[in-house]
């Protein structure tokens, strides 16, 4: 039968039934081979590969014997859809064996197109592999187009091998086949390598999955810690082996039950409410004290909820020892507290050791830190801060046993060069503070402690943001306690006197917000503690004071001007 010739080369409807027939048989075999293909993922590449190729062939064979023929000897088939496509996908080596399972069969069959027939085959093999290699499609999915154009150049090559027909078929074969070669065949390429390609993304999706569960499944296992899930009506759906542990059962047991199966009503209740947090968004961290093998232990538990019940999600949670860290923790704060201890006895010890050089100034650095502390918790600052600026007004005059004891005493007028050697305690104090390692800026507190916003003060003359906070409160602090105490050589000034220094030197000499915190202390009942034994002035000042005023002298370089001392005078005693 020949159609071509008997139509003129028109094309016979006959030819293109059997095409899609030879089309729909090869879609049903890529799915047998690919179901294949997935029972063998476990054997060795080289086995996989020959069992490839067996099935490539059988897939050519099926088409080649349900092929349409021309003429004697001469047919046409999707064999080369088969081999080309099967190569692309699945290598060299399985369509250098379909092929020759293919080629075989063609020579059985004999007939004047076998040339052509074989030198097909190996052409869909040949120009599969070399655009599998320049294409890199074993590590990339070609899409449509490609397929497309792929299809195309594998049947216009064959187009060209008609030419190995004798020359009284040549022209009539080429008319016969040439349109459905062209337009059926790469279309039929594209459609098969399109289904492929879906296989081969669904099975890595797959593997891809089974390799993430595994993974998991390992990872939770190695975790140092239990690994749990609960579903949105709180079953168990997941349990590492410790947790089970935990429990005393087998994970097989955990599976689907609730927190109320396996737990005592207390910790379910606990573990309901971590749920219930976690379902409203909230990742709960908790450290709590749970049952673990037959004792309580303390468990740092994490829950949290992954898409929510609401859309089918589940809560997650993970469970840690922290029974050791607790008790370093506990040790570790029982180690801080004695050296905490330590240095607040060495802060107290040299404190006294200024008093024992400086009695008539006895309880000035107490005083002082409690209106400091009084003053910072006003302005809110953190637990450590006011810690650090405590120990840093306990010792803010710790430099005074740099001064000869009989200038710190002496109850009459200092010369310059004595009030020099005064000022120069900020420094020594500094010098003594500063090889100990506070965990807060002590040492610098002490050396600044007589500076001024306006660059008046001493030792360096800093201004305004240069001067750390703490000494800018202590300042005040200490300005405040100086004024209203008393001295061997005047006895204490009105608390109205030392209100009005500090608000008239607020923002110029002083810190805004630390004058307005130390008043508002003061007019809410703050009194600062008494100096004094027995909780009065010594008689003995008050009757130097009235002598020295009855005198006109000047007393501890304060002069005495209308029988009240001079205020900035005054200050500097501080």
């Amino acid at each position: 039968m020949w159609a071509g010739r008997e139509r003129g080369g028109r094309l016979d409807s006959v030819l293109y039934v059997s095409l899609i027939k030879n089309a729909a048989l090869l879609v049903v075999l890529v799915f047998v081979y690919d179901y294949l293909a997935r029972g063998t993922r476990r054997w060795p590449p080289l086995v996989n590969q020959l069992v490839a190729g067996g099935v490539l062939g059988g897939v050519a064979f099926t088409l080649m014997a349900m092929s349409w023929p021309l003429s004697d000897g001469v047919f046409i088939d999707a064999r080369t859809v088969a081999l080309s496509t099967g190569t692309l996908f699945y290598g060299t080596v399985p369509g250098a064996i379909g092929g020759s399972i293919a080629a075989a069969f063609r020579i059985h069959q004999g007939g004047p197109g076998v040339s052509m027939g074989v030198a097909t085959i190996a052409m869909s093999v040949i120009v599969a592999a070399l655009w599998r290699r320049v294409r890199a499609t074993d590590r990339r999915d070609p899409g449509f187009r490609e397929l497309w154009a792929f299809g195309f150049a594998v049947h216009g090559c064959m187009l060209c091998l008609t030419c190995l027909l004798p020359r009284s078929m040549f022209v009539d074969v080429l008319q016969t086949i040439a349109v459905p070669v062209i337009v059926v065949f790469p279309l039929g390429a594209a459609l098969v390598g399109t289904v492929m390609v879906d296989q081969r993304r669904r099975r890595r999706a797959e593997r891809t999955l089974r390799q993430s569960e595994d993974r998991f499944l390992a990872f939770g296992e190695r975790f140092p810690g239990r690994m749990w899930m609960l579903d949105d009506e709180l079953r168990y759906i997941h349990v590492n082996t410790q947790f089970a542990e935990m429990l005393g059962r087998e994970r097989s047991d955990v599976l689907g039950r609730t927190p109320d199966d396996v737990w005592a009503p207390d910790v379910a209740r606990s573990l309901r409410d971590h749920c219930r947090r976690a379902l409203d968004g909230e990742t709960v961290d908790v450290i709590e004290y749970w049952p673990s093998g037959g004792e309580r232990r303390w468990v740092r538990a994490l829950a949290f909820s992954v898409g929510g019940a609401d859309r089918g999600g589940f809560i997650g949670g993970l469970m840690l020892d922290v029974t050791d860290m607790r008790q370093t923790e506990a040790e570790l704060m029982r180690h801080a507290e004695r050296l905490q201890q330590n240095v607040r006895g060495a802060v107290t010890a040299m404190g006294s050791l200024v008093e024992s050089r400086d009695p008539y100034t006895a309880g000035h650095e107490r005083r002082v830190a409690e209106l400091a502390v009084a003053i910072a918790e006003r302005m809110g600052w953190s637990r450590d801060q006011v810690e650090g600026l405590r120990m840093a007004a306990l010792v803010h005059d710790a430099g005074k046993v740099a001064v000869p004891a009989e200038i710190l005493s002496r109850p009459g007028r200092l010369s310059v060069h004595e009030f020099e050697l005064i000022k120069v305690h900020a420094r020594a104090g500094y010098d003594v503070l500063r090889s100990i390692r506070f965990d807060q800026p002590v040492a610098r507190t002490v050396l600044q402690h007589h500076e001024r916003l306006d660059g008046s003060g001493y030792p360096s003359g800093l201004r305004g943001d240069d001067i750390l906070p703490e000494a800018r409160v202590l300042a005040v602090a200490d300005v405040f306690e100086a004024m209203t105490s008393h001295r061997p050589y005047r006895p204490a000034l009105p608390h109205e006197v030392a209100v009005e220094e500090l608000r008239d030197g607020a923002g110029t000499r002083y810190d805004v917000a630390a004058v307005d915190a130390c008043l508002a202390a003061l007019e809410d009942g703050f009194i600062l503690s008494s100096g004094w034994d027995d909780g009065r002035p010594d008689a003995g000042a008050g009757d130097r004071w009235s002598e020295s005023r009855a005198e006109g002298l000047d007393l501890g370089g304060v002069p005495i001007a209308g029988g009240v001392p001079d205020t900035g005078a005054v200050l500097e005693e501080a």
